[in-house]
């Protein structure tokens, strides 16, 4: 996976999502298709790891206890995606995602900073100087 792709903040066409689940003690992915490409705003990179969970056991005569345990049979390497501000992010593979035009995008996403024109700061100096202060010089509400 070429992690120089994109960019947190890029937008992204996402065509598939992979979401991650415990079934019979193992977990597993299942690939969720779109009739129709998503547009979404990458919010980093993540790592998913699939496997079996072994149990443990317990001897309750010495004490003794092992805990479960996860063996990791694959690991899984993706992008986080957001589909909107309150979505969560959704884990999309390299081959499920593309860049998109920013005009498509629907998120806010980092500008340049705004330079005031000498004209507008004059202006809002002008309109401060009309503002109601007290006797110690700070603007009342």
């Amino acid at each position: 996976m070429d992690i120089k792709k994109f960019k947190i903040g890029d937008p992204v066409l996402v065509f598939a999502t992979v979401e991650f689940h415990t079934r019979n003690g193992s977990r597993e992915s299942t690939r969720m298709q779109y009739p129709f490409p998503k547009v979404g705003q990458v919010t980093g990179i993540g790592k998913r790891y699939e496997g079996e969970l072994c149990e443990g056991s317990t001897d309750f005569e010495t004490g003794h206890y092992d805990p479960l345990e996860f063996q990791q049979s694959k690991q899984v390497m993706g992008w986080l995606v957001r589909f909107g501000l309150a979505n969560k992010e959704q884990f999309v593979l390299e081959d499920d995602i593309e860049k998109a035009e920013a005009l498509l995008h629907p998120l806010p996403y980092q500008t340049g900073k705004y330079i005031w024109k000498a004209k507008d700061r004059e202006a809002l100096r002008e309109i401060m100087k009309t503002a109601p202060r007290d006797a110690k010089g700070r603007w009342l509400r």
